[in-house]
């Protein structure tokens, strides 16, 4: 059996038999791995092995204790940014230097279970220019690791993508944009003047919506 056949094989077991947990291709390559091995020591041409057997031998291990517990401790953490997190972040804004900027978006630093406090910053300044911090500790409330006056959002999200801690090798499904969570500013009508209505935006009040990709 090939590499590819074991990896399916793999993907297919657990969507069938344990579908709540998540998979990345890094975690079956692993376990195709120690699969493969077992199989190599089988491959004797003078002894003829029931393929039934090695079916039943590679489920069995596939659900022991051990494999189970080794792709717990593996799962990607891609929840979204949560409520508490953003106005953590937007009370350390305004108390600080960093008033003049409005946040966008906050996306997890990392995909890996351990990092789940740690998490990365995009705003603008009132000047128009961007800004980006690549680490937000939730835990202990402090921002590092910030770029300034950049010239774009894309930029900035750029740096953060460079930035970010990927356990999975598949940041197409599990990567920065899988958490993110966008925060933007309402629009709001002012009173008429010469000029006619026009349209500003006011800080308070920061209505926190919600940018989540579907990954099939």
């Amino acid at each position: 059996m090939n590499d590819n056949l074991i990896l399916e094989f793999i993907e297919k077991y657990y969507e069938e038999n344990h579908n709540d947990l998540l998979l990345s291709r890094r975690v079956k390559e692993r376990i195709g791995s120690v699969i493969n091995a077992g199989l190599q020591s089988l491959d004797n041409p003078d002894v003829a092995v029931d393929p039934a057997y090695l079916k039943s031998e590679t489920e069995a291990f596939l659900e022991k204790d051990t494999t189970l517990q080794f792709i717990r401790e593996r799962q990607p953490e891609i929840s979204m940014v949560s409520d508490d997190v953003v106005h953590n972040l937007q009370e350390y804004f305004e108390k600080s230097s960093l008033s003049e900027y409005s946040i966008i978006s906050v996306f997890r630093k990392s995909n890996h279970p351990e990092d789940s406090y740690l998490y990365s910053v995009l705003a603008k300044k009132e000047t128009g220019t961007f800004a980006c911090w690549s680490s937000w500790n939730e835990n202990t409330k402090t921002l590092n690791h910030g770029h300034y006056n950049l010239a774009s959002e894309k930029d900035a999200i750029d740096i953060l993508r460079e930035n970010f801690n990927d356990i999975t090798d598949e940041l197409d499904k599990y990567g920065l944009e899988r958490s993110r969570r966008d925060v933007k500013l309402p629009v709001h009508e002012s009173a008429d003047n010469e000029l006619g209505k026009v349209q500003t935006q006011e800080k308070p009040n920061n209505i926190v919506t919600y940018h989540h990709r579907i990954v099939r």
